[in-house]
């Protein structure tokens, strides 16, 4: 009976070890370098961008960002309907930027550099439509 108790006490402690380093080693430092990663962008860089769409001029509402970067002609077309006051239909999958949310340009896509590649506070990156980057927050 007390080897058996043992040996469930060694398991559990080996186990817990095993996880505690793994922590430690590996995950841990994988996020600091996210952290990491923004940081760096915001202090080497004087350019902070809001990503929003102010189509007339009033009605102004939160971008929308690509999952997928070979959708990017979608998301222009979108905008370019939008515009031209026109019903736009979107085929692409993406989500919204909240407009108050300071953006970091990481790089250009395309021929005439209509996508690019933004990261916010939380180090998540999206594809986004260049001409909706603002470098003045919205006025509500």
């Amino acid at each position: 009976m007390k080897t058996s108790y043992r040996n469930i006490l060694l398991y559990i402690f080996v186990t817990l070890l095993i996880l505690f380093l793994v922590t430690k080693l590996i995950i841990t430092p994988y996020y600091k370098r996210l952290g990491i990663a923004y940081e760096s962008i915001k202090n080497n860089s004087n350019e902070v961008y809001y990503y929003y769409s102010n189509s007339d001029g009033t009605d102004i509402r939160d971008g929308i960002y690509l999952f997928e970067l070979s959708k990017s002609d979608s998301l222009i077309q979108y905008y370019k309907s939008l515009n031209d006051s026109v019903e736009p239909i979107a085929n692409f999958q993406g989500g919204l930027i909240n407009r108050k949310e300071p953006l970091y340009i990481i790089e250009y896509y395309g021929i005439d550099s209509a996508i690019c590649k933004v990261i916010d506070v939380n180090n998540h990156s999206y594809y986004v439509y260049k001409t909706l980057l603002h470098s003045n927050r919205a006025n509500e």
